[in-house]
């Protein structure tokens, strides 16, 4: 009788250990399966085509065109025309083009595997970007998912661009060079209203 019960309990035991087993190998399967990339131990990277979130956080075409048209209608000098229409297809154009530019970054940085980015001006420092951000700041990956709205472009006639910073020791050869984070304690930073225009594009004739 005595061995009936120790076998009883021993094959209770094992049974247990087979289901927490059992339970365990499904749990890593499924985070096997998870969108999440892991990296270096820190940062997990979410890779997921930008082109589905930036419509969420950037104004459409129709908006940017009527409010700059507004500008024009509010414009208390009636002698003034703000921006000719020539010019509004003008910004309207380089706006479309720095998005597609930015986006296109970001996509051929997920086929490389680049974890970080970094943002530059080009062709010259944008006058309301550098009261946000700093030339040289940079951003992971996961930021990026998690906040769309750091793609430039920023604001009308922004010339702000994000770079792929691809060195081999990311963190180390982003300190090196001086670079800092963009976010600070994991807070999405204070960027330009997209309706902000540089002084100088707000002058006829010098778009």
């Amino acid at each position: 009788m005595l061995f009936f019960l120790i076998s009883v309990v021993v094959f209770l035991i094992l049974a247990l250990i087979a289901i927490r087993i059992s339970f365990s190998k499904t749990a890593i399967s499924e985070a096997d399966t998870s969108p999440i990339l892991r990296t270096s131990g820190i940062y997990s990277i979410i890779r997921k085509d930008p082109k589905e979130q930036i419509s969420q956080v950037k104004p459409t075409i129709e908006e940017i065109r009527k409010y700059i048209e507004r500008l024009n209608v509010d414009n208390n000098d009636s002698d003034t025309t703000m921006f000719s229409t020539a010019e509004i297809d003008c910004l309207i154009r380089n706006w479309n083009e720095s998005l597609s530019r930015n986006i296109k970054t970001i996509e051929d940085g997920d086929n490389n595997g680049v974890a970080f980015y970094y943002y530059n001006f080009k062709p010259e420092k944008c006058p309301v970007c550098s009261d946000y951000l700093k030339m040289g700041q940079y951003v992971t990956r996961e930021e990026i998912f998690q906040h769309p709205q750091i793609i430039p472009p920023f604001h009308i006639g922004c010339t702000c661009n994000i770079m792929a910073h691809t060195g081999n020791n990311e963190i180390q050869d982003a300190t090196e060079i001086g670079m800092i984070p963009l976010f600070k304690n994991e807070i999405a930073p204070r960027l330009p209203d997209w309706k902000m225009i540089p002084q100088s594009n707000a002058v006829r004739g010098t778009v």
